[in-house]
């Protein structure tokens, strides 16, 4: 008499067939994941975009890229446009304990570190990896001190002001198609006597203009990609990384590299672990979404824009002018208004 059930041969084809279905399907799963995860960074920089714009509704101009606080020691902090935010993205108990752009952020960091560490999810990318907080020992430029000069991590954010086509510069351009003479974006810092941009400042259209853009945080095959600091920008002179009135009128590396990028290299520009120290490559727009990254432009639309789109890359005679696609959308008094 026959039994009824599987032979050992039948139960190892079963499985074989469940594996390779299961193969079949996981990257659609993983595709499904991904989109979800950048649908929502989609409406994170949609949210700071309405933010920006109820901001300026308040004030008649845009949040400073930072506050220069000329008081304020090597090493500590100066307020940054996503603390000014705060009111504008249902985060008034948190701006009003931190006193933004009246308390100095290095006292509150003292008395209050878990206000600039506590991570807020929307000015996270759910899809980037790494830690919430920066650490001291990894990213002393991405921390600020306390006024016990205790380097102490700030959270990290994943969204960087749209500021210049060059090196990153804290002054408004002289010439708004020369990345070297200043910020030709929309973003420069806030000081006494250098009034931040509005709206009506946006000679190449709001649609044409990029306002926010995203920077991923990671670790991953040796590659320190350090994301954005969140609230502050630190101040400091003896690393390199600089937020400082510079003679020079530049800030190359973290400090304002923490707050905003510049098109001076391509989006998701590859960086090897010898650069990580003090490469400028870390001004870059970058995001884990693949294929490019996603920004806000000035009038709160969403854009994902491809890591293959035109950029001249200072490649103009040696130049840092506005001649590519990316440096036009960049730029808001180029001339050159550009569309995607």
């Amino acid at each position: 008499m026959k039994r009824k059930g599987f032979t050992l041969v039948e139960l190892l084809v079963v499985i074989a067939i469940i594996g390779i279905l299961v193969g079949l399907l996981l990257p659609a799963v993983q595709a499904a994941r991904e989109a979800a995860r950048r649908m929502q960074c989609s409406n994170n920089l949609k949210q700071q975009a309405l933010a920006m714009h109820n901001y300026h509704d308040t004030y008649k101009v845009l949040p400073p890229m930072y506050i220069h606080d000329t008081a304020v020691t090597d090493d500590g902090g100066h307020w940054a446009w996503s603390a000014f935010l705060l009111p504008f993205i249902e985060q008034q108990p948190r701006y009003d304990a931190l006193e933004v752009g009246t308390a100095k952020a290095r006292a509150k960091i003292t008395t209050n570190p878990e206000l600039f560490q506590n991570p807020i999810d929307g000015y996270r990318c759910p899809s980037s990896t790494g830690p919430a907080v920066h650490e001291p020992g990894v990213d002393a430029g991405y921390c600020i001190d306390d006024i016990n000069d205790t380097n102490t991590g700030v959270a990290v954010t994943n969204y960087v002001v749209a500021s210049n086509i060059a090196d990153l510069r804290m002054k408004r351009a002289s010439n708004m198609i020369d990345g070297l003479t200043g910020a030709i974006g929309i973003f420069s810092r806030g000081i006494k006597g250098e009034p931040t941009a509005g709206l009506r400042d946006i000679l190449d259209g709001t649609s044409n203009t990029l306002m926010i853009g995203e920077r991923f945080h990671s670790r991953a095959g040796g590659i320190r990609m350090s994301g954005g600091m969140m609230l502050v920008a630190r101040d400091n002179l003896s690393r390199g990384p600089t937020a400082r009135d510079n003679p020079d009128n530049t800030a190359t590396n973290q400090g304002v590299m923490s707050l905003a990028g510049s098109a001076r290299y391509p989006i998701n520009v590859v960086m090897t672990p010898s650069e990580n120290a003090s490469s400028t490559k870390k001004m870059a727009f970058s995001s884990l979404h693949p294929g490019g990254a996603q920004f806000a432009a000035a009038d709160g639309s969403v854009k994902f824009i491809s890591d293959t789109v035109e950029l001249s890359n200072g490649n103009n005679g040696g130049g840092w002018t506005v001649d590519s696609v990316m440096e036009a959308l960049i730029g808001m008094q180029d001339g050159v208004p550009t569309s995607l």
